[in-house]
């Protein structure tokens, strides 16, 4: 098998630290953090785990280069923004002080300029940055169309921020780029679907309207590029399949599969597999497995076109750990 790859993750509003979905990486990962105020910029900065490269960059990512902004920052550090925190519009933060307790400016720049300056090309990223979602995206639209296979973006579905671009807004910009919204789930928990705005009117803390969620969004189209291009490509698959499990949603990853099954061109496949390839192999088989045992599975009216299409995705990940067996490190 290969040397280690590099699997490059930008995370944006980083001050919680690395996202656990990259704590089981099969293999050391590049991970960038970016955040703009100095308390979080020195606590990122202590950060240590013996599978994340873990570099903070002192920039804060926008639309455009040099610009400068107003950043604001309140009494609760995980609501600071570039926009105006409106309080009123959820029952979560209606008491809260939306007057922030400092303003402080500071120059952007940008995705593309980040990469030109220190030669990166990020595959997956990461944005926690409460309302300046799409303006980090414009700043990088580019590599949005050709090298980000995997967004995990938090999305605000109420109001939270005057003047700041909605969840619909969002999801159209991406779908207008190639990529598709895979999952939602709660932040932290990881549950399926939204964090809802529970309020005096509600008989359980779930009874309300949904207030935000971590959204999922994958572009398959960009991943098959960049396997039609590169014969030493095949680590690009296996850390996708990775992605694909650790943010729960694995049938993407089969999806893929199918596609390759449909290409013309792979021979990627013939390239080296990376050093960790078979843990993630392992995962997926096992997936598979859970799947055939399924009763959903059992009793659906295309049970035996299901169980058809999983059997050829065993194949073809049979193949590969073969090809690691034969070729260990």
């Amino acid at each position: 098998m290969s040397d280690t790859p590099n699997t490059v993750v930008f995370h944006c509003g980083a001050r919680g630290g690395t996202h656990r979905s990259w704590h089981s990486w099969p293999w050391p990962v590049s991970y960038f953090a970016f955040d703009p105020s100095a308390d979080a910029f020195e606590a990122l900065d202590d950060l240590n785990d013996s599978n994340i490269n873990f570099k903070v960059i002192p920039a804060a990512l926008g639309q455009s280069e040099q610009e400068t902004r107003q950043f604001n920052i309140y009494e609760k550090g995980d609501l600071n923004s570039l926009f105006k925190l409106d309080s009123g519009a959820t029952e979560r933060y209606r008491h809260a002080n939306d007057t922030p307790v400092e303003v402080i400016e500071f120059q952007t720049s940008t995705m593309q300029a980040v990469c030109k300056k220190y030669n990166l090309s990020p595959d997956y990223l990461l944005l926690d940055v409460q309302g300046a979602e799409m303006e980090i995206m414009e700043g990088g639209r580019s590599l949005l169309k050709s090298s980000i296979v995997g967004i995990r973006c938090e999305v605000n579905v109420a109001p939270l921020y005057r003047a700041s671009p909605s969840f619909y807004e969002l999801g159209q910009y991406l779908d207008d780029l190639g990529f598709s919204l895979r999952r939602l789930e709660t932040p932290g928990k990881g549950e399926l679907g939204f964090s809802m705005d529970g309020g005096p009117f509600s008989d359980v803390e779930k009874a309300g309207p949904p207030i935000w969620a971590d959204a999922i969004f994958i572009n398959r189209k960009n991943l098959l590029k960049k396997l039609a291009a590169d014969k030493t490509s095949l680590p690009s698959l296996i850390s996708f399949f990775s992605f694909c499990i650790n943010n729960n949603c694995a049938f993407d990853a089969f999806n893929v599969i199918e596609d390759i099954q449909k290409a013309d061109n792979t021979d990627f496949l013939n390239g080296p597999l990376p050093s960790g390839a078979e843990s993630v192999l392992e995962a997926m088989m096992s997936h598979l497995e859970m799947l055939d045992g399924q009763q959903f599975q059992k009793t659906h009216q295309y049970a035996a076109s299901y169980s058809e299409r999983r059997a050829a995705c065993a194949r073809f990940l049979q193949g590969l750990s073969e090809k690691a067996s034969r070729n260990p490190v």
